[in-house]
């Protein structure tokens, strides 16, 4: 017969929101970026997904403005 053993470690714990944010930024970006951590942490883990997931959601003006310095 075929003894199963039972895993009696404790689950561990949820992890914190700074890591997190961390963790997010590693996996779906190439790594947080000065300030990144902080805005994820804000903005909310699932938000931040959501918003990576729809650009149009994404507030573009301080793009747009570094941008017009190379337009003619």
């Amino acid at each position: 017969s075929v003894t199963r053993q039972i895993d009696r470690r404790p689950p561990e714990p949820a992890p914190t929101p700074r890591a997190a944010a961390v963790h997010v930024l590693q996996r779906l970006s190439f790594g947080p970026r000065p300030g990144d951590v902080e805005r994820v942490m804000a903005t909310g883990v699932s938000r931040w997904i959501d918003q990576q997931l729809d650009p149009a959601s994404i507030d573009d003006r301080t793009l747009e403005a570094a941008l017009r310095r190379y337009r003619y």
